[in-house]
């Protein structure tokens, strides 16, 4: 019975501290990936997606830009993982982190989302 007590206080904390430690982690796939397919669509030397229209150069700077944002996002999970919060001011800047990271992923959705539906008109 203490042994179920003590693993229920303690693996909580556990879990939420390597859930928040792994959010650089998960934006790294999607990160490299945007970075690699706006490379391509951008940079492809012989291809035929070096002769297409400007829709193809614009695809790849949105997934350029979708990059970017991932890459924003993973630095602000890193930040909200490494530095514990010790006093108020700790507090207010996890507090407008955490914000920032909210408006850069849905910043991302957002690019992403109506480049694509601009494309597809």
């Amino acid at each position: 019975m203490t042994l179920d007590v003590l693993q229920g206080i303690i693996t909580p904390p556990i879990v939420k501290a390597s859930k928040g430690a792994n959010i650089p982690l998960w934006l790294t796939l999607p990160m490299s990936g945007c970075f690699v397919i706006g490379c391509i669509f951008l940079f492809a030397p012989s291809s035929s997606l070096a002769a297409a229209n400007e829709q193809v150069r614009w695809t790849g700077i949105a997934y350029l830009i979708a990059a970017g944002t991932f890459t924003i996002s993973a630095l602000l999970g890193w930040f909200l993982a490494a530095f514990p919060v010790t006093n108020i001011q700790d507090k207010r800047s996890k507090k407008v982190a955490v914000h920032l990271f909210i408006f850069m992923m849905l910043l991302t959705i957002a690019a992403i989302g109506k480049y694509t539906q601009f494309c597809t008109l």
